[in-house]
């Protein structure tokens, strides 16, 4: 199923996620947000973005919620998705 974020801050992104809307949508998220959004983004764990950033798995809820808020995603599962899409974007450029 397609990732339909709502409006967050003027960001309009329906469907899947262009890159525009990628990088609009992420301009807002803090350093740490975006880091644990990469991580997410490519296939770890609470617990394993916890270890290897040194934090409690609780933090990266926190941050993970807050993903949630700021990108407009109702759950985990659109989350995974849209930072799936993410990685794929920053990695091309």
């Amino acid at each position: 199923s397609a990732i339909r974020p709502k409006r967050v801050s003027g960001v309009a992104s329906a469907g899947k996620p262009n890159v525009d809307s990628v990088a609009a949508g992420t301009s807002q998220l803090t350093q740490r947000e975006r880091q644990v959004l990469e991580l997410i983004g490519t296939g770890l764990s609470v617990a394993e973005i916890a270890e290897r950033l040194g934090r409690s798995a609780n933090t990266i809820d926190a941050h993970r919620n807050n993903l949630r808020t700021k990108l407009g995603l109702r759950n985990n599962q659109q989350l995974l998705q849209f930072s799936a899409k993410w990685v794929q974007f920053d990695r091309l450029g």
